[in-house]
């Protein structure tokens, strides 16, 4: 695996909505961060109740095991348009409306041990889809919802998003 960094990404490789989350990655490298954020994530994991999987802060707003399910639909779809962009494949790509995805998603009849299960083959997959990119591989861009989307940025948004939703998660659903 070649190391990558957001550093790296120029302002053409996505559109500017997602450089909040790219901005909450750090500057160590990609491999470096995805196995920092699986750890984080594998440590919050360890701790949670069935109680606390069904919490939800506030009436009409998501469950922690639907907050989950949606970190996991959106890094799959990320790397979706990841592979997309490395393959060279000039298809322009549709959004995709992540409340839809929740509510079909049936998060919350997981048990806790499906819920690590599903997110440990999600991430191998993320960590394997990025270790054999090459940089003409990651540098390489597919149309989404008219922006362009780098592989590359692809990747630094999978870890800022999964980091947006981590600070979610510890101010407004471990705090009660």
């Amino acid at each position: 695996m070649i190391a990558f960094y957001k550093a790296e990404i120029g302002g053409d490789e996505h559109s500017e909505y997602f450089s909040r989350y790219i901005n909450l990655a750090s500057s160590a490298s990609f491999s470096e961060q995805i196995e920092e954020n699986t750890a984080r994530i594998n440590a919050l994991f360890s701790g949670l109740s069935a109680r606390q999987l069904s919490y939800r802060y506030a009436p009409g707003k998501w469950t922690l095991a639907e907050v989950i399910g949606h970190m996991l639909d959106t890094e799959r779809i990320f790397c979706y348009r990841a592979l997309r962009a490395a393959r060279n494949d000039s298809t322009p790509l549709p959004g995709f409306e992540q409340d839809g995805y929740v509510t079909y998603g049936n998060f919350n009849k997981y048990k806790k041990d499906d819920l690590i299960m599903e997110y440990s083959a999600v991430r191998l997959g993320t960590a394997t889809l990025f270790e054999y990119m090459g940089k003409e591989e990651l540098c390489r861009k597919v149309v989404v919802e008219g922006n362009n989307l780098s592989a590359r940025a692809a990747a630094f948004i999978i870890i800022g998003h999964e980091l947006h939703h981590l600070n979610i998660i510890n101010q407004k659903y471990l705090k009660q």
